[in-house]
Order: structure tokens, then C-alpha cells, then sequence
């Protein structure tokens, strides 16, 4: 449907979840397409290879309204097309099963009620 608990990685790569919720402060890993052109170019239907492609536009990601902290916003390895980002958790976010994520890149902001769990 667009919304609700987003396909979110933990810093132990299990599957972000109100049954394993991400701890404040950790990192976490998600996907996004749309980030515009890239740092060297991306070239279409080519798998990325080193060095990753980094979006030339500027990335913000916010958890439960904070702004989080980004260690990589790249193309994803072995993907066309696909952003990989790893962002820390604020230690400030209140805790819960349906946290805020959103990202925005440039201008343009991703689409509401995407969520994650934090404990």
C-alpha cells in the first residue's frame, strides 16, 4: 500500500519489525529509487561497481521527525538504478512500533506514512 512499516535493515541485518525494533542511536539500511544523477554518472542498466555512484543532489533523512545522521547514501552494490542509505537512529526519537522515516533528496520528499520500529 505505500505506508506502514517500511523494508528496513537493522545494524544486525535482521528485519526491522515491531518484534525487532531498531535500538536509538544504532543504524539502519533501506532502498530508494529516484535520487537523480549521480557522482561519477550512473549509466542505465548497469550494475554498480566501485566507486559507488553518490547522488549529486543533497540527502536528508528524518526518524520520527529528527534528523538523522546518513553514513552512506550511494548506489546500492550489484544494483541498477537503486539507492542504498544508512542513517543513524537519533537518540532523542521517542520509541514505538510506527516511527516516521522520510527522506528527501534535492526537493523532493518521499511519500508519507512510511514507518519503522524503535526501541
Amino acid at each position: 500500500g505505500g505506508n506502514g512499516q517500511g523494508a528496513i535493515f537493522n545494524a544486525d541485518q535482521s528485519l526491522n519489525s515491531s518484534a525487532r525494533p531498531a535500538s536509538r542511536g544504532s543504524a539502519i539500511v533501506f532502498f530508494a529509487t529516484g535520487a537523480g544523477s549521480t557522482d561519477p554518472p550512473d549509466e542505465d542498466g548497469k550494475l554498480s561497481e566501485t566507486p559507488y555512484p553518490i547522488p549529486r543532489l543533497p540527502i536528508a533523512v528524518r526518524i520520527g521527525g529528527l534528523p538523522a545522521e546518513i553514513d552512506l547514501a550511494a548506489s546500492a552494490r550489484g544494483a541498477a538504478g537503486l539507492l542504498q542509505v544508512s542513517a543513524r537512529i537519533p537518540p532523542t526519537v521517542v520509541p514505538g512500533s510506527a516511527v516516521s522515516l522520510v527522506l528527501q533528496i534535492g526537493n523532493a520528499v518521499s511519500q508519507p506514512g512510511i514507518t519503522l520500529a524503535v526501541n
